[in-house]
């Protein structure tokens, strides 16, 4: 047989061979269609017949999906991520890129207005994906204040703090010490506040430089799952056992603790922004992994007993710890 009789017997052999394969492919591509098609039919199931630019516009004001009732407000929307700490929007870029709704509560108004101008966030602004929020986030006890001192740290965001001042808000290279951060008199809420005002979130993220504590302590225990975040996670630091303690009360039974310091970057593209990094069953506990105890860090930790489940902190010299929580029980579809 002639090199060429040898190839194109390969090749109807290869066709041969390959036909099942590709006609299995395209069955399964004819089903990935189809059950997009119903995804898309669902997720769109509560949408208003008003297609013009306005209706869009209130459609994706209110938690997408809702009524923007006050009823509606109390049963978690799966869309809906409150970053509490938006800070520059580095996770909050993250959650819209990924098609979520955004409520960014931040303390900080001229971080609220530099987001707003921001063409990274502006188009997500525009259409009420993004939702900006200004308040300090305080505790039950400190509710009464209508307003607090929030301290803006000119060149570190992340060092604004409410009450007192940041340590590094002092300028020891002068003789005295100069102070160098900015006051601000920002309203009050607390957590509870936020979600009875803006929807119960699928995730909610605390990074709030020592008022984390607060803000899960504020959390109202309630009968049914479907009130409250199903995914939250906080930067440990003040009050990290009370914290604990009251999230088991809750009912998140499973846990996992997460080193930041990687994913404290920015990249041109994919993390335009300093970020937290990865939630829910994307998190990865490299500090459990690090140490030994659990060297799949993807994986929960479950415990009856939260308050005493992570002692001593254990995070590496200039690193730090977000703890990721998660309710008990399977993902409900709620509402």
């Amino acid at each position: 047989m002639s090199g060429w009789g040898v190839a194109l017997s390969f090749v109807a052999f290869s066709c041969k061979e390959w036909s099942p394969w590709l006609q299995a492919a395209e069955a399964q591509a004819k089903r990935a269609d189809q059950r997009g098609d119903r995804a898309e039919a669902f997720l769109n199931r509560d949408q208003k017949a008003d297609a013009s630019p306005q209706g869009a516009a209130i459609a994706l004001a209110a938690p997408l999906g809702t009524s923007g009732s006050s009823q509606s407000l109390r049963v978690r929307n799966r869309r809906l991520i409150i970053d509490v700490g938006f800070n520059e929007g580095g996770d909050a870029y993250h959650y819209l890129s990924h098609g979520y709704d955004v409520v960014g509560v931040e303390a900080n108004p001229r971080l609220i207005e530099k987001a707003k101008a921001d063409p990274v966030f502006k188009q997500f602004v525009e259409i009420g994906q993004l939702r900006l929020l200004q308040a300090g986030i305080c505790g039950e006890q400190d509710k009464a204040s209508a307003e607090l001192t929030f301290w803006e740290h000119p060149k570190k965001s992340y060092w604004g703090q409410l009450g007192k001042p940041h340590q590094a808000c002092k300028d020891h290279s002068k003789n005295p010490p100069r102070m160098e951060c900015i006051a601000h008199k920002v309203p009050m809420m607390t957590c509870q506040d936020v979600m009875d005002k803006m929807g119960v979130p699928l995730y909610m993220k605390i990074d709030i430089e020592k008022q984390d504590g607060d803000c899960i302590l504020s959390l109202a225990e309630r009968p049914d799952p479907c009130q409250l975040p199903f995914y939250i996670s906080f930067e440990r630091s003040a009050k990290f056992q009370d914290a604990m303690k009251h999230l088991g009360r809750l009912g998140y039974k499973y846990f996992k603790q997460v080193l930041q310091r990687e994913w404290d970057r920015k990249q041109k593209f994919t993390s335009v922004k300093q970020a937290s990094g990865p939630f829910g069953e994307w998190a990865v506990d490299t500090l459990s992994a690090r140490v030994g105890t659990e060297q799949l860090g993807h994986l929960w930790k479950f415990s009856n007993n939260s308050g005493n489940l992570f002692g001593k902190n254990e995070r590496p010299a200039g690193d730090w710890v977000d703890i990721h929580g998660r309710l008990d029980g399977p993902p409900t579809v709620c509402g």
